[in-house]
């Protein structure tokens, strides 16, 4: 409660009418209410520190009373640090996908936003700028910086992204069936196995029969294999296009096929198809996705 009117009008001015109250919450700034008897209304002015705390600023002035006009009661709301900290952090979120760059997002807020730990390129420190266990392999590559309503202080919204924990490869097998079509085929009887049962173990208790000549359209298998890892070695371009067998290549049906005038296919068998890759910018640490296809060594014209 105030003192009483006759007390402050003819006594001294700048004075706490009551204790502070500084306040602490998780992943929060901290703020701080101070009640004072000031000669002046405007006595304080928003954004300034307010007295014994150098890391706060006043975010709020509300006056309380006045006493003959001569003095004027005033509570200030202020954000900050309480103590010496160099940041609060709001929040963390890590993520380990399947495939593809683990990422970590980290929010906070800092007096120093320019702070080389809070620069891109930059990995997860301590205030001593020593690297935290685990997070060798990663680094800012995205961040946002926004004015805090506390004068000075600023809340960044920083992305690492690289390798947060070893990962395996990440391996797609994809297979169509393509058209080829010849004529001029030589009469023949083609007898091929009758598979049943489920996708994942089918057998072959029967045959069927075909007759083919002439002109034939036939359904040759086009299988692809695309491994998708993390790499601390740059990507092989060289290597595209090159005959190159990947790592427990899957099984290919090659069927004999002769005709007029035969294609014939440089490179063939497994080869690489298709490579994608991306840094982590000024980092030796690629995503690379890598994809090899099977090519017959010769194929009839059409």
């Amino acid at each position: 409660m105030p003192a009483p009117a006759s007390i402050i009008s003819h006594g001294d001015t700048g004075f706490r009418i009551r204790s502070d109250v500084p306040r602490r919450r998780a992943r929060q700034i901290h703020d701080l209410e101070q009640s004072w008897c000031m000669a002046s209304a405007n006595a304080f002015n928003l954004g300034d520190a307010p007295p014994d705390y150098p890391n706060m600023r006043i975010v709020e002035i509300e006056p309380l009373d006045t006493y003959e006009s001569s003095s004027h009661a005033l509570r200030i709301n202020c954000e900050g640090f309480l103590g010496n900290e160099t940041h609060i952090e709001t929040s963390r979120r890590e993520s380990q996908p399947e495939e593809g760059w683990d990422t970590m997002q980290i929010s906070l807020i800092t007096l120093d936003p320019t702070h080389p730990r809070w620069m891109k390129g930059a990995r997860v420190q301590n205030d001593s700028g020593i690297v935290l266990a685990g997070f060798d392999r990663m680094w800012i590559t995205d961040r946002d910086d926004e004015e805090h309503r506390a004068k000075d202080f600023h809340q960044l919204a920083l992305t690492y992204k690289g390798l947060r924990y070893d990962k395996a490869v990440k391996r797609r097998i994809n297979t169509t069936a393509q058209a080829l079509s010849v004529s001029g085929f030589q009469p023949a009887i083609l007898i091929d196995p009758l598979f049943t049962g489920p996708g994942s173990n089918p057998t072959s208790p029967a045959t069927t029969a075909y007759f083919l000549g002439g002109n034939v359209e036939f359904d040759l298998p086009q299988i692809s294999v695309t491994d998708t890892y993390i790499s601390t070695t740059p990507p092989p371009t060289a290597l595209v296009p090159s005959s190159w067998i990947p790592l427990d290549a899957p099984s290919v049906t090659v069927v004999s096929l002769t005709g007029g005038n035969d294609i014939y296919h440089y490179p063939s068998g497994w080869k690489v198809l298709n490579l994608v890759s991306e840094q982590i910018p000024g980092q030796s640490l690629w995503l690379i996705s890598l994809t090899w296809g099977y090519q017959r060594s010769n194929t009839p014209q059409a």
